[in-house]
């Protein structure tokens, strides 16, 4: 093909300006026109936020996009190390707390064993005390004022030998007060003499009650009147052998009083259901031991099935022109059951 002239010289200086266009370009892009551009751009942007009124110096929006990244993430790590620190605090709060109430524990169990002994042991005191629920006379280990068997009690006066024993062996004086052997360790035999009295006990001879003297000097003698005589000091009213014996027998009560001793100071007795058919005796209050205070009756304790400790009392009449000679009148504070019923009162003759 054949080019004019004309031709070749517009085509040259079209190539030119496509080689100059492509230095500029790339001078723009890549060089250091590239900062000269973006200030061209930030103030045509500027302009034209001032015409409508937009933000100004608004962010790229990778730009923008990065920042609220960073800021997220600022203030995300800023929650997580408060969560951080409150978990922490509440943790060692919970750890400060669980110890003190440990330490609390531990010294609340430590200094309270006592108590709870103690507790425990008036319960099961008080509960042994309600589960019983029977009639019955005091003990020597519980509280009482008037006397019980197998204690001492308080008598002034002189015993005097007037038999030594069935065959003359002599009269065993015990350290103890029992019916042991004379050759017992302790035990000492008189044959003869009068000796001072300091007290006196009722101890259990074939289970019913049995009066020994003990001697100032602590040895225990029979009361026997088949062996020993004895003139106390004081007494608080008048000795009345006639008094020992059963009452109630020929009455139909179906109650029966016997009284083993009764010297003028302390009274023994005990209080049966009785069966006339059968002809038995039950005890219901046994074992009593009562004490004259100056009112013609002798004082005595007794607990109850109300499971409660209570007070009677017991006295005699003499009788004229009937056909028995004594009356025992024996009076519950708390009634006592019976066979027959319960009952405040009893009034029996011999």
């Amino acid at each position: 093909m054949f080019r004019s002239k004309a031709f070749t010289i517009a085509f040259s200086i079209l190539s030119v300006l496509i080689i100059g266009l492509t230095i500029i370009f790339c001078y723009l892009v890549f060089g250091s026109g590239r900062a000269a551009l973006q200030e061209a751009l930030t103030g045509t942007t500027e302009a034209a936020a001032e015409d409508t009124g937009a933000p100004a110096n608004e962010t790229a929006p990778s730009e923008s996009i990065e920042a609220a990244a960073s800021q997220d993430s600022s203030e995300s790590g800023s929650s997580l190390k408060e969560e951080t620190e409150e978990e922490t605090k509440k943790s060692s709060e919970t750890e400060t707390e669980e110890k003190n109430s440990t330490k609390e524990t531990t010294e609340e169990s430590t200094e309270k064993p006592d108590e709870s002994t103690e507790t425990e042991e008036s319960t099961a005191a008080l509960a042994e005390e309600s589960a019983d629920q029977t009639v019955r006379a005091l003990r020597a280990d519980e509280d009482h004022s008037c006397p019980v068997l197998l204690e001492d009690i308080p008598e002034s006066g002189i015993a005097t030998i007037i038999k030594s024993g069935d065959n003359g062996e002599g009269i065993v004086f015990h350290l103890s007060p029992q019916f042991d052997a004379a050759d017992t360790p302790g035990n000492l035999t008189n044959y003869s003499g009068a000796f001072d009295i300091g007290s006196k006990i009722y101890m259990l001879n074939n289970g019913t009650p049995f009066l020994m003297y003990k001697t100032i000097d602590g040895y225990y003698v029979t009361s026997s009147a088949n062996y020993i005589s004895y003139e106390a000091k004081n007494v608080t009213q008048k000795p009345d052998p006639v008094r020992i014996g059963d009452y109630g027998y020929s009455e139909g009560e179906e109650i029966v009083v016997r009284v083993f001793h009764e010297d003028g100071n302390t009274v023994a007795f005990t209080v049966y259901n009785f069966s006339p058919a059968a002809g038995e005796l039950l005890p219901v209050l046994e074992n009593v031991i009562a004490r004259y205070d100056g009112s013609g009756f002798a004082l005595f304790e007794y607990h109850n099935t109300d499971g409660q400790n209570h007070q009677g009392k017991i006295g005699f009449e003499k009788v004229e022109g009937a056909g028995y000679s004594r009356r025992v009148d024996v009076v519950f504070d708390s009634p006592v059951a019976f066979r027959t019923g319960e009952r405040s009162e009893i009034v029996l003759h011999n």
